[in-house]
């Protein structure tokens, strides 16, 4: 029922609805368009197998934050993305991933994940945060640095860090893709080849319609009603760009596929973290 503000958001748009009205609108909107991304990514992996299926994933299974961010980007609303950024982390680390285990054993007295997958996911978790901090340490300890070489260094940064969740996604998806086999082994498809492209397709679009609509809304929420960017980016835009995936997780949880539901929680925040800017 939710797509039914899709084209309520767009008929706003036109008529130069508030920009209150706008946000909330274009946010209920983007809640059911990522929920169709992430479903059409997860047919298609069913089609193309682990190696095309991780890609897939991992290219529009964040394509909703990723989307927003640029667009944030664009209009200059920084402290936006790093705001949002930081609450896809947290919310994806304590809030969904605690409520995943606290829905998932409510029924049962024991739960089992593989905790070879986990650690791994963890490892490369932390790798990334102590990437992060490499530049905030050299700007403090060295304030006498031009700005140019500190962006220089958080270039080579964020280089690193893709590099490094390349490996991971080649951890999962070849030399180690039996830690994972089981719940994609598990899977049917429910959809049509054609149907997931036609529906990743024109959800893409459309969230890309939706973000250039909520991102546009944002700074006259900041001046009429004295929000602050922080405010939005780590309650509003991180809940809207993950809302479909954190539903997920819960849901494989309660299935008692626990192993899923760590996948989900650990690899958002790896993205998150190679797609920030400079801290």
């Amino acid at each position: 029922m939710l797509l039914l503000f899709v084209p309520i958001a767009a008929i706003g748009f036109w008529l130069h609805f508030t920009p209150l009205t706008l946000f909330i609108l274009s946010a209920l909107a983007i809640i059911p368009l990522a929920k169709f991304i992430g479903e059409a990514t997860e047919e298609l992996t069913v089609y193309t197998g682990l190696a095309v299926g991780g890609f897939l994933n991992a290219t529009f299974g964040n394509a909703t934050e990723l989307i927003i961010g640029i667009l944030a980007l664009k209009a200059g609303l920084i402290e936006v993305v790093k705001a949002s950024i930081t609450g896809s982390i947290i919310g994806n680390l304590l809030l969904v991933l605690g409520m995943a285990i606290l829905f998932g054993g409510r029924k049962r007295k024991k739960q089992e994940f593989n905790a070879t997958a986990a650690k791994a996911s963890g490892s490369t978790l932390l790798l990334a945060v102590v990437a992060l901090v490499i530049p905030a340490i050299f700007l403090q300890t060295a304030p006498h640095i031009g700005q140019y070489i500190i962006e220089e260094l958080s270039v080579f940064v964020s280089i690193f860090m893709i590099i490094a969740y390349g490996a991971s996604l080649l951890f999962s998806l070849y030399t180690h893709k039996h830690l994972y086999s089981q719940d994609v082994g598990q899977a049917e498809a429910k959809w049509s080849k054609a149907k997931s492209i036609l529906i990743l397709f024109i959800s893409t679009i459309a969230v890309a319609f939706m973000s250039d609509i909520l991102v546009g809304s944002i700074e006259p929420l900041v001046v009429r009603l004295g929000w602050s960017e922080l405010f939005i980016g780590v309650i509003f835009v991180a809940i809207i760009g993950n809302a479909a995936e954190h539903a997920s997780a819960i849901t494989v949880a309660i299935k008692n596929k626990m192993d899923l539901a760590f996948r989900y929680q650990l690899v958002q925040p790896r993205r998150s973290l190679c797609l920030s800017p400079q801290f």
